[in-house]
């Protein structure tokens, strides 16, 4: 996909890959395409710290949850897991939420 997601780009584009391949693997790229200004980037988990990251991201949610529930499709209580799984593999929601009583 980062061979693919290369020659997609335009010249000066970049693309940033955040998968997992396994250590080792090799990628063949065309040299042009890196002179036509094109770049690779790889994220390693986000490239967060969470201990600074999430309470800004938290707080910033939390003073706009009409932006955080515009994300949630569906909610599904705990026991509903399944339900939630199916209907987010057969494409009957985008976003479910699994609500959890504590």
């Amino acid at each position: 996909m980062i061979e693919f997601g290369l020659k997609q780009i335009k010249k000066n584009g970049m693309v940033l890959f955040a998968s997992h391949p396994p250590s080792g693997e090799k990628i063949k790229v065309d040299p042009h395409e890196l002179i036509s200004g094109k770049s690779i980037s790889g994220s390693w988990g986000g490239g967060t710290q969470p201990d600074k990251d999430f309470p800004v991201l938290s707080k910033m949610l939390m003073s706009r949850k009409d932006l955080l529930n515009s994300l949630i499709t569906k909610r599904y209580s705990l026991d509903q897991i399944n339900l939630a799984i199916e209907d987010l593999s057969h494409g009957r929601v985008f976003r479910p939420l699994i609500e959890m009583e504590h």
